[in-house]
């Protein structure tokens, strides 16, 4: 059985009928293979993986309602949403199903299986799994969590996050981060941010950006900083209406679904109004570091 600790949850997948996984990659996921030195273990969502069969009508059928990404589909067949990913160049192919229903902690994931050296048939490992972070998503929305494209590090016990657009620079200053020594990046692309009774909490994800960094961590988060390319290093206070219009884009929230869309609002709002936000402007070199520790250091 494979198992992956993501944001304070716990994903384990189960072959049916029994089938060999192929090993987690010694990658980043490999690090996520167990529980973070501080946080949750909640939800806990059941993966059974088959292989896939198209006479499955299920592979066929369901309603459209949304595109997830580039090449992954949402689909409505009754109570149950279908999360379809098609193959590389072949629109009408399914290469990998899931389908679940009511709160998504028991979901049925069918995929090719491989083939091992020895000629065996073996199933894709949870790394490979394309739909995990729309089902962790997902699953965050009920229990006051986000899923959002930002960098995050950990400096003196608290995460600061540092989000923005595309080409805003997040893997660059994670890269000056990182390599300062003063600060732990628990993922320079993808975290996930929880509410907790004491304040929000940030978690690392193993999907990362071009820096390549992240971290098995989680910790209080402190700070939001909204980024921007500049000639000097500035930091501006942002006010929670601010802030919350530019966070909005950097959150993975399934429109479709009226009531997770609703609890993450909730979320978003409680977060801005509770933790304090700054735009940044700063310039590529080590000058930001120092600023930025001086900064945080004097709060």
């Amino acid at each position: 059985m494979d198992r992956l600790f993501l944001g304070g949850a716990s994903f384990c997948a189960r072959p049916s009928p029994p089938c060999a996984f192929l090993p987690l990659s010694r990658g980043a996921f490999s690090i996520f293979g167990s529980v973070a030195s501080v946080g949750a273990c909640s939800p806990q969502v059941w993966l059974d993986f088959a292989p896939l069969t198209h006479a499955d009508p299920a592979v066929e059928g369901g309603r459209f309602v949304w595109d997830a990404c580039p090449d992954t589909k949402v689909f409505r067949d009754g109570g149950q949403l279908l999360l379809k990913t098609f193959c590389v160049g072949k629109e009408n192919e399914v290469e990998w199903l899931s389908r679940f229903s009511g709160n998504g902690e028991a979901v049925q994931v069918y995929v090719n299986p491989a083939v091992d050296e020895n000629g065996g048939r073996v199933l894709p490992g949870l790394d490979a799994y394309p739909h995990l972070r729309l089902i962790l998503a997902w699953q965050l929305a009920q229990v006051q969590g986000l899923w959002l494209h930002a960098s995050a590090a950990l400096h003196k016990g608290n995460i600061y996050l540092f989000t923005g657009r595309s080409g805003r620079g997040k893997s660059t200053l994670s890269k000056l981060l990182h390599a300062s020594g003063q600060f732990e990046i628990a993922s320079d692309e993808k975290n996930v941010l929880r509410k907790t009774p004491e304040g929000f909490r940030a978690y690392g994800t193993p999907w990362t950006s071009s820096a390549r960094l992240c971290s098995n961590i989680s910790a209080p988060l402190a700070g939001v900083f909204f980024l921007d390319h500049a000639r000097e290093n500035i930091f501006q206070p942002m006010a929670p209406g601010a802030a919350l219009k530019k966070l909005i884009p950097q959150v993975h929230i399934p429109w479709f679904d009226e009531p997770r869309t609703q609890w993450i609002m909730e979320t978003l709002e409680t977060l801005v109004g509770t933790v304090p936000s700054w735009a940044l402007g700063f310039r590529p070199d080590r000058e930001v570091v120092d600023r930025l520790v001086e900064f945080v250091d004097g709060r």
